[in-house]
């Protein structure tokens, strides 16, 4: 018998649809999704404790991740695609952890006078059959909430509103 114990994990996958309509133009919903990110996306979707700023380098090849400061940090994936104000198509983990093939895409279309924001996000590999359901209710809070909250009223319920608590806590 081999000194070495493999445990079998089983391939999951992770199919998300998810719509919210923003009463903005597809501009301003698409600078809020590539340049302001920190203000409606942080914990409990990111690592709290470390975390500085969530940042978006918006061009090909380009990385969105978490930035630990001094050059450290998380990569949630990198930029495959995109058309300013249009869409927004990103390869990567998204934060689930191990061998993970994910797949994130935006869609923005005009809706009467605001935006149609259209999720779709699938991922392959061996994270757990909760994911699903976790990252499902992950999306509907960051984009149909904190999102929409931001662009439409200006609230800051992300990394930046967690940061500044903090601060006001020292």
């Amino acid at each position: 018998m081999s000194p070495h114990t493999t445990t079998s994990r089983e391939v999951q996958t992770l199919q998300i649809e998810q719509t919210v309509d923003i009463a903005a133009s597809p501009e301003t919903v698409f600078r809020a999704l590539t340049t302001d990110i920190a203000s409606w996306w942080g914990p409990p979707y990111c690592d709290e404790n470390d975390v500085v700023d969530i940042v978006l380098d918006l061009r090909l090849g380009g990385l969105m991740y978490e930035s630990y400061g001094a050059a450290q940090g998380w990569v949630w994936g990198t930029v495959v695609g995109f058309e300013t104000n249009k869409w927004l198509e990103i390869d990567g983990p998204m934060g689930l952890q191990g061998t993970v093939k994910g797949n994130l895409k935006y869609t923005l279309e005009p809706a009467g006078k605001g935006t149609r924001l259209i999720l779709s996000h699938t991922a392959m590999g061996l994270f757990g059959p909760e994911a699903e359901e976790m990252y499902a209710g992950g999306w509907a809070d960051l984009l149909g909430a904190r999102l929409k909250a931001f662009v439409e009223k200006g609230e800051v319920m992300g990394l930046r509103a967690h940061l500044a608590s903090k601060k006001k806590q020292i």
